[in-house]
C-alpha cells in the first residue's frame, strides 16, 4: 500500500480526536523492582484490569523468562511466581491476552537446537501456572521472532518475522483460540486476495473495526527501511 494511505488514514484518526492529547511522560517510580532496562520482550497491548505483563527479553545480554507485572494505577511493579511449564528464555516472542490468558508464541532462544514453535506457551494470570500446547506435526510452521500477533474475534494472526536461517518472511498464518482445550489444534495458512506485504520483521500491528494495521519497519536488511502502512 503506497505511504499516501497512509498519510490519509493519520488525517482522518486527527480528525475524530475529540479530547487533548497528551504528551509523552517520563515515569522513574519503578526503583523497588524494576524490569527494565531490557529488551525484545512482549507486553499486552492494553492494561488488562489495570496491570501490565512484561514476559522475557534480554537483560545484560542473557534472554529471560521470567514475567512482571505493572500495576498502572499506582506505577508499582512486581515479579511474578510463577510455576507449570515455564518456557525457555527468549526474545523476539510475541504475546497476547486473552481473557485472563497469555498467549506466548515464537521467539529467539539461547540455544540454537531449541526451536520456538514446538509449543504455543499459555499463562493461566489467575493461578500463576503455565503451560503448553504442541503444534500438530503435519502443521510446517516456519521457526521465527520478530513477527507480529494481533487477535481478531477467536483468531491469532501472525504476520512476518525471520526464520533461524536469518531469513525474513512474509507469510500470514491464524490459530483458532477455541481450539486451545482440545487436541485438534487448528493453524492455517492464509493465501492473500491481492498481493502481500513484502518479507519483514521488527514490524508492529493492531487492530482496529476488525482490520489489522501493520506498521512497516525492516526488509531484507538493516538497510532497508519501509515507512508505510498496510
Amino acid at each position: 500500500m503506497p505511504s499516501h494511505y497512509a498519510m490519509s488514514l493519520m488525517s482522518k484518526l486527527k480528525l475524530k480526536q475529540t479530547g487533548p492529547i497528551y504528551p509523552w511522560t517520563q515515569i522513574n517510580q519503578l526503583e523497588e523492582c524494576n524490569p527494565f532496562p531490557r529488551y525484545g520482550h512482549s507486553s499486552n497491548e492494553y492494561a488488562i484490569n489495570k496491570q501490565v505483563f512484561i514476559f522475557g527479553g534480554v537483560v545484560e545480554g542473557k534472554p529471560q523468562n521470567d514475567v512482571f507485572v505493572i500495576e498502572t494505577y499506582k506505577l508499582h511493579a512486581y515479579k511474578l511466581t510463577i510455576s507449570g511449564d515455564i518456557p525457555h528464555p527468549r526474545s523476539g516472542h510475541t504475546h497476547i491476552n486473552v481473557g485472563h490468558n497469555m498467549i506466548v508464541f515464537g521467539g529467539l532462544l539461547k540455544y540454537p537446537t531449541e526451536s520456538p514453535n514446538d509449543f504455543i506457551y499459555i499463562l493461566n494470570t489467575v493461578t500463576k501456572q503455565w503451560s503448553k500446547l504442541s503444534i500438530p506435526e503435519k502443521t510446517f510452521l516456519t521457526q521465527r521472532h520478530g513477527h507480529s500477533a494481533t487477535v481478531i474475534g477467536t483468531f491469532m494472526y501472525i504476520f512476518g518475522g525471520q526464520n533461524s536461517k536469518g531469513i525474513y518472511l512474509n507469510d500470514l498464518i491464524v490459530f483458532d483460540l477455541t481450539t486451545m482445550e482440545s487436541q485438534n489444534l487448528c493453524w492455517k495458512f492464509i493465501s492473500p486476495s491481492n498481493y502481500a506485504p513484502p518479507v519483514r520483521a521488527g514490524h508492529i500491528a493492531c487492530v482496529y473495526k476488525n482490520n489489522i494495521y501493520m506498521y512497516v519497519y525492516v526488509q531484507a536488511s538493516l538497510f532497508m527501511i519501509f515507512l508505510s502502512i498496510y
